[in-house]
């Protein structure tokens, strides 16, 4: 795109009208993404963002674009005034992101505002400050300043207390700033990005000046991650005016966790439900168990076939023809996953081993350390596993059956029934009990994963989770954005047993996991945790998410299906549930256990009939 300095006018009305209201200035995050777009159509090679109090008490945005002229500079400030649009025509075939124009004029509402700028061949800048809402001072004054613009916001809402108080905490707004500019920076690879704070250098994007597998590998590990630029795969297709490129996630590296998942259409970074749909379906027979696809994609299409001014902050778009888009997506990126390692399709980093897939079942259960279910007592010395042939089974557990003692009979009509003795375990997945005249049949998977949640909603009631610490410290890649939001939660998820610190951008490192769950798989563990935790819990909601966390949790390490099982496994199973609050569902609501009584049996043999 060709820019030029000057041109900046005031809209005429009859176009004002036919715009979707103008952007509203929610929080520092939405303040960066309008300023760093104006800086790419600018023309910027460079985009450098300094924040403050995570951006409440100071954002400046500086450029190396074609800077704005003196004479533009005062209606830079002025409402619905922008050099990118004219007529209508213009609205309908857009080719700029910060199309609206008064986004400046939003700001300067609500905070203190100035703009320094040189334009290109120009030997002067001048600065202009906002001295009240929408009103500029007098003249810009002559500063000094290199080709390009900078732009100051200070004290965000300070004219407006009670929106002020909306905001979060400056590591919150910290973090939605990050996010903000790594999808902007994903959009404009020929661009290179700077984030800092008052101590540090938050975010660093370089600009891909060549497509040498080792320099885009750098820019996509600072976008999403060690992880996703390890397994990236190339994805290349067009079919008439519709063009797509970008990176998938290779099938074998994917996880629990939907990061990234980032759309770019014609330069605009969002996210688009049709898109997202149709990229689901073409990862669906690729993916194992409660794995998401990952993707950073472009989809390139002629202006006049998408709707840009749909939703006030760009964040909605509409197509001409979704039909036709969902079908080429869908089918380029299954060609693609149908054929990892062909051609030019090869992995960015061959230099990565890649992660061998989840494993389809656990480790047995049965005798030796295998013979106890994870947090249901002590371990104990190997026992006879229970054989699975149902005759010689039953025939001895009706030998060494005893009738319970009266006082281990539940009273009637306090809903809590006695399990009985075991008999057999069924496929490695059903516990079958005998209890009086009663058939139990028990789902291991679901008895178990109700007791662990039990276990740890108790722990956590009381107080801190108690906590086992790593041996060795184990890192684990999550991508920016997931990082960013754990780091954040981390004095919450300390009551949840975890102890982990932030070891760069995408990484973090964990050192304590609960103790409930310490031989598990810490990585597993934190996964879980992220993929439901929410982005800003309030402390209802976070005591709301915190036991649907508790329940994922229990689930990913309940035992699964498969292995085989003990006899004192078997019983302590049994006596935990009878004893276990809700015990006859899993935290999910699946059913735990059923009872099959005489009356059943009759029914189904049609006695008495």
């Amino acid at each position: 795109m060709n820019v030029t300095p000057g041109g900046i006018r005031p809209l005429p009305p009859e176009l004002v009208e036919r715009i979707a209201a103008g952007e509203v200035i929610e929080r520092p995050a939405s303040v960066v993404r309008e300023l760093v777009e104006n800086s790419l159509d600018a023309g910027a090679g460079r985009v450098e963002i300094m924040i403050e109090e995570g951006g409440i008490r100071l954002i400046r945005v500086r450029d190396d674009g074609c800077g704005i002229l003196r004479e533009d500079l005062s209606r830079a400030l002025e409402a619905h005034a922008t050099s990118k649009i004219a007529s209508y025509e213009d609205l309908a075939h857009l080719s700029t992101l910060g199309f609206r124009g008064e986004a400046l004029a939003s700001m300067a509402a609500v905070a203190d505002v100035a703009i320094i700028s040189r334009a290109s061949g120009r030997a002067e800048a001048y600065r202009l400050d906002a001295v009240r809402p929408g009103h500029p001072s007098a003249e810009p004054r002559a500063v000094a300043h290199p080709t390009g613009t900078t732009v100051e916001v200070r004290d965000l809402f300070y004219r407006f207390p009670a929106r002020r108080r909306f905001l979060r905490t400056p590591v919150t707004e910290s973090r939605h700033v990050l996010e903000a500019v790594r999808r902007l920076a994903f959009a404009h690879p020929e661009t290179s990005f700077e984030v800092r704070d008052e101590t540090r250098i938050l975010l660093a994007v370089p600009a891909v000046e060549g497509k040498e597998a080792e320099t885009v590998h750098r820019w996509l590990e600072s976008l999403a991650g060690r992880r996703f630029a390890d397994g990236a795969l190339r994805v290349k297709a067009t079919s008439g005016d519709l063009d797509l490129d970008g990176w998938l996630l290779d099938p074998r590296c994917a996880g629990e966790l939907s990061e990234p998942q980032l759309w770019c259409i014609n330069g605009r970074p969002l996210r688009d439900r049709t898109l997202h749909h149709a990229l689901r379906r073409s990862c669906e027979e690729f993916l194992h168990g409660r794995a998401q696809p990952a993707y950073l994609l472009r989809l390139t299409l002629l202006p006049g076939d998408v709707d840009m001014n749909v939703h006030p902050a760009k964040q909605e778009i509409r197509f001409r023809d979704g039909g036709r888009l969902h079908a080429f997506v869908e089918g380029a990126c299954h060609e693609r996953l149908a054929a990892p390692h062909g051609g030019e399709a090869t992995l960015l980093s061959p230099r990565h081993d890649i992660p061998a897939p989840p494993s389809a079942g656990r480790a047995p259960f049965g005798t030796g350390r295998g013979a106890d279910l994870p947090g249901l007592g002590a371990p104990r010395p190997p026992v006879t596993k229970i054989a699975l042939r149902m005759d010689e089974t039953l025939a001895r557990a009706s030998q060494e059956f005893q009738p319970a003692a009266e006082d281990t009979v539940f009273a009637a009509g306090t809903g809590r029934r006695r399990l009985g003795e075991p008999l057999a375990v069924l496929a490695g997945t059903f516990l079958v009990a005998r209890s009086d005249d009663d058939l139990v049949v028990v789902d291991i998977h679901a008895a178990h994963e109700r007791l662990l949640f039990e276990d740890l909603k108790a722990q956590y009631e009381q107080g801190p989770v108690p906590r086992q610490r790593l041996l060795v410290p184990h890192p684990v890649d999550l991508g920016p954005r997931v990082c960013a939001l754990l780091a954040e939660a981390a004095p919450r998820l300390e009551r949840l047993g975890f102890e982990i610190d932030a070891l760069g951008p995408s990484t973090l490192v964990i050192r304590a996991v609960p103790l409930l769950l310490g031989r598990s798989d810490p990585q597993r563990l934190l996964e879980a945790v992220a993929s439901r935790w929410d982005d800003e819990p309030d402390e209802r909601a976070l005591a709301e998410r915190v036991f649907e966390i508790l329940a994922d949790v229990a689930c990913d390490q309940a035992v699964k299906a498969g292995g085989t099982m003990g006899i004192d496994a078997m019983k302590e199973l049994l006596h935990r549930l009878e004893e276990a609050e809700g015990a006859e569902h899993c935290s999910h609501g699946r059913p735990s256990y059923v009872v099959l009584g005489r009356e059943t049996f009759d029914r189904f043999f049609r006695r008495g009939r």
